[in-house]
């Protein structure tokens, strides 16, 4: 099982390059007048995006794919096309059961990868 963000596991990932790749993450950045970035993820079954926090509240969207979503403690599992709204501060993980395409959406006017973690991801 893969393990990314932080969470303990066989397979460490040392840098936000090597969890972009593991994950096939693409980013969407705002454009003027439009403050949303956007993060896809596709992950494999097993896959487990490990606990975290954020300073605002965001959408997650389950594009594809089944996950078992954890929420301040609180676990449920849900099968796409699903919508979640994360409130702001909730510790949250997301275990793929099967292969998925997830999408975090964020307002924030922010224009590169740093930036944007810096803003959202609180500690």
């Amino acid at each position: 099982m893969s393990t990314l963000f932080g969470a303990t596991s066989a397979l460490v990932i040392r840098d936000q390059e090597e969890v972009d790749a593991a994950l096939g993450v693409v980013h969407y950045f705002p454009t003027e007048g439009n403050p949303v970035y956007m993060r896809r993820m596709r992950a494999e079954a097993g896959q487990v995006i490990g606990s975290h926090r954020h300073r605002y509240e965001h959408y997650s969207v389950l594009c594809s794919g089944k996950v078992r979503a954890e929420f301040d403690g609180e676990v449920e599992e849900c099968e796409g096309p699903a919508v979640m709204v994360v409130p702001a501060g909730v510790e949250h993980r997301i275990t793929a059961l099967t292969d998925i395409v997830w999408i975090c959406v964020h307002g924030t006017s922010e224009m590169d990868r740093e930036s944007v973690d810096e803003v959202l991801i609180g500690e």
